[in-house]
């Protein structure tokens, strides 16, 4: 089951105390805010231990009241279109949750600073709990294509948005080097790769997630 664009969490910090949040975009990565104010996808590890206070062992997703995640396209769009950006970071007031919850709300400057605050922006939403989720780790090289592939989709989305009434979404796709990537694709990955090739309809026909 794809859940791209869904809320996750991890425990960070001395006594796991913390939290530390982001996107879900499916195949083991996680659009984050880190410590040094860089906005990057990682793997499910490097989210759980790539500075010394990631100190967490278990990843959680949010749920709706069903138990299933909780996911929009929109926000895996806005986490994915943030990726390479630099934030002056601060721990208490420009931090992971206030770019999670500018994913969510689209309003990148925002209040939700803490932790509980963005539980209390998903409850806004819709009632929901966390789940602990068990991510499934991919092969070297299917990791490697995953790894590409996002790459590829990020320079997708950047020529969308400069070039959006001057090339069409093929030739967009061949000059970000994506088409290449499409035709290598694993077994594993086809399920990821057909629901972002929707995704990506959805924001060349849109262009209004901002």
């Amino acid at each position: 089951m794809l859940i791209v664009g869904a809320i996750v969490y991890t425990n960070i910090g001395f006594a796991q105390l913390a939290e530390h949040t982001g996107i879900y975009i499916g195949s083991d990565r996680i659009v984050e805010l880190n410590g040094n104010g860089n906005i990057r996808i990682v793997n499910s590890w490097n989210f759980l231990n790539s500075s010394s206070q990631r100190t967490g062992d278990k990843i959680y997703i949010a749920c709706d009241q069903y138990g299933y995640p909780i996911k929009n396209m929109d926000i895996a769009i806005r986490a994915l279109k943030k990726v390479n950006e630099h934030w002056d970071y601060d721990l208490l007031f420009r931090n992971c949750h206030e770019f999670t919850a500018g994913c969510i709300t689209n309003i990148f400057t925002n209040e939700y600073n803490y932790f509980i605050t963005i539980n209390e922006l998903i409850k806004e939403k819709l009632q929901f709990s966390w789940k602990k989720f068990k991510i499934n780790k991919l092969s070297h090289s299917d990791d490697l294509w995953v790894t590409n592939f996002f790459s590829s989709i990020k320079m997708t989305m950047t020529m969308m948005k400069h070039n959006a009434d001057s090339k069409s979404i093929k030739s967009i796709f061949k000059i970000s080097g994506l088409r290449d990537v499409i035709k290598t694709v694993p077994d594993s990955q086809k399920e990821l790769l057909d629901y972002y090739k929707d995704l990506i309809k959805h924001y060349w026909k849109t262009r209004s997630i901002n």
